[in-house]
């Protein structure tokens, strides 16, 4: 395993990191991922992708807090209802601004989607995004920090749009989804809850 590992919160906080990495070889193509396999450690998983635009593939590695089982990696971390993230500490893959457009991908897949229950979903997967999102902010600052933003385009989306990254704007956005009890209930829903396409394809 030549990679080090990165640090991801959860099987979903890598998968959504893979949602919003370009490809490193043409910086264009959206990236392809393969269900998930295990690393050389039981809390290590890896997920290969292939470039849509070039073709190229490359294998990414994650730490996760805890060990997982064959169960877990034949698992749908998504469509079984896993959180993003358990603890305060903003994530350590994906910045605020990209949580913001993660947020936004969701809330828009509500309309084509024709599923009551997978329309829920989304809204309450957008809700927990922009959750992560506000971690990065503090009560006296109204726009993230630069030193939070691990990507050139989202340098450049908060020096072109910034009202969009506002602590005012996020906190109503998630004011107006569902609130956290009605996130953890469903979070821990017991098999049968509203199922999702398989989250390696997860747009």
């Amino acid at each position: 395993m030549p990679q080090e590992p990165r640090t991801a919160h959860s099987v979903v906080e890598a998968s959504l990191y893979l949602t919003v990495t370009p490809c490193a070889a043409c910086r264009h193509g959206a990236l392809v991922v393969s269900a998930p396999v295990a690393g050389d450690a039981p809390e290590v998983v890896g997920f290969t992708t292939t470039c849509r635009n070039c073709g190229v593939a490359e294998t990414f590695w994650f730490r996760l807090p805890v060990a997982l089982s064959p169960a877990d990696l034949r698992a749908d971390p998504v469509s079984s209802n896993a959180p993003i993230s358990t603890v305060a500490e903003p994530s350590r893959l994906i910045d605020p601004v990209q949580w913001v457009t993660l947020a936004q991908l969701e809330l828009e897949s509500v309309a084509a989607t024709p599923s009551a229950g997978e329309q829920r979903w989304a809204r309450i997967r957008a809700a927990q995004c922009l959750d992560e999102a506000l971690k990065f902010y503090t009560p006296d600052n109204e726009l993230p920090p630069e030193d939070a933003l691990l990507a050139e385009s989202s340098r450049a989306a908060l020096r072109e749009f910034p009202q969009r990254f506002a602590r005012p704007r996020l906190a109503a956005q998630r004011a107006a989804l569902p609130a956290d009890g009605l996130v953890n209930r469903v979070v821990n829903d017991p098999p049968g809850a509203p199922r999702r396409k398989p989250w390696w394809r997860i747009w």
